[in-house]
């Protein structure tokens, strides 16, 4: 087989790959716009069982998460956080908190796929 020939079978194989994954459609704005409300909906939800376990105000809780992206630990964040900066979570609560974070997880993970 000669050199030119092993290029092009090289070359037809190497651009049959590519197509598949050209063929994957994008998402259209309603799609993104769909997902960045369904997180919204999540986040808030979590807010909220946070909240009524410890017995704070959502406000209070949302201030104690971080301003950019979430870290994937949030419940053991909360955990210290409130502990910081308000009282001591009993064991109980402590698993209230996080619960709601592996429930969390476990939805955004959900609405992703």
């Amino acid at each position: 087989m000669s050199l030119r020939h092993r290029f092009g079978v090289l070359a037809l194989t190497v651009s049959g790959l590519w197509m598949p994954v050209a063929a994957v459609a994008q998402p259209t704005a309603a799609d993104v716009a769909r997902a960045s409300d369904q997180t919204r909906q999540i986040e808030a939800r979590f807010v909220e069982e946070v909240a009524a376990a410890v017995g704070l105000s959502e406000a209070e809780v949302r201030a104690l998460l971080p301003e950019g992206p979430r870290i994937a630990d949030q419940g053991r964040r909360l955990v210290q956080a409130i502990g910081k900066r308000h009282r001591a979570l009993t064991a109980e609560e402590q698993l209230a908190v996080l619960e709601a974070d592996r429930q969390r997880r476990q939805a955004l993970s959900a609405s992703r796929h």
